[in-house]
Formats: C-alpha cells, structure tokens, sequence
C-alpha cells in the first residue's frame, strides 16, 4: 500500500532519501502527520484514497500497521508480523491484507510510524484505529512460521 504524504487539501508525494525521513520522524514526535492511501492491498481496513493520520512509536507490536520508506523511496503501510535483530540492527516483517507472502526485512532505520487513526469529521483525530486481538496474534503466528520455516530449510540445506 503505497501512500504519500498529504495535507488536508491535496497530497505531496515523497520520493526523497534520509534527510526528509529523518524530519518528518521528529516532526512525529510532536504531533500526528497524514498520509493518503494509494492502492488496494490493505482493504478494508486502509481504503485507496483516504486519509489517516501516523506518528512514531516507542515500541511497534504484531498487527500495528507501519508506515515505512521503501527501497525505491516512497513511503508504504502494511501491517507488521514481527521483528528481529540481525547483525545488532533491528529489522522488521511486514506484509499487505490481501497477500500471504511477506515483504522483504525492513531495517529499523526505515520505519516512520504506525497508522493511528483515520482523518476525518466524523472521526476524532486522537481515535486510536484499533487492531483486534484475533489481528494480532494471527500476525505473531505468522511471523513464527516463518521462522521456523525458514529453520527448516536451512537445515536441510546442510
């Protein structure tokens, strides 16, 4: 689900490298930012073209939905199975709704937040979007399995 930062009048794509990443982290620290939603893989929780609000997190956990920079710059939400560390760097597993197979690592570096709540009238701006319990520890399931899948094949590859 790619999504680009937007104020409430139109929307202002980000395709930039650390230095804006790195700002619009801090500037989340003191206050909700908005994304709009392009795409379709994270119905019906995150419908294309709405708009919701994200900020920084001390801890992220097992079905939060992150908001993310991707490798070729643009920022995505999908929802977080997990995270470990390799090489003393924390790395998290995230995947789209509507697909079982997990994006690649993303290192911790390259996570902004996690989506909040939903920017409308009708919704309060400090309305947490809830992530059910059933959501959360499917995710952690997932996450398991894939690790011990891969365990598996590791070991039958020696």
């Amino acid at each position: 689900m790619s999504a680009s930062e937007s104020r409430p009048t139109h929307a202002v794509a980000i395709n930039s490298g650390d230095r804006v990443c790195k700002a619009l982290v801090e500037l989340s620290t003191e206050q909700q930012l908005l994304l709009r939603v392009r795409g379709h893989c994270m119905q019906p929780v995150l419908c294309d073209g709405e708009h919701y609000n994200w900020r920084v997190a001390r801890r992220y956990w097992p079905g939060d939905i992150l908001v993310f920079r991707a490798r070729q710059g643009y920022l995505v939400a999908h929802r977080l199975l997990g995270c470990y560390r390799r090489e003393g760097e924390w790395r998290y597993l995230t995947r789209a709704d509507d697909t079982r197979r997990p994006d690649a690592a993303i290192p911790g570096d390259r996570v902004l937040g996690r989506v909040c709540s939903k920017s409308t009238s009708a919704v309060p701006p400090d309305q947490q979007l809830g992530v059910p319990l059933r959501t959360r520890l499917a995710c952690a399931r997932d996450f398991v399995r894939l690790g011990l899948g891969r365990l598996v094949s590791r070991n039958k590859a020696r």
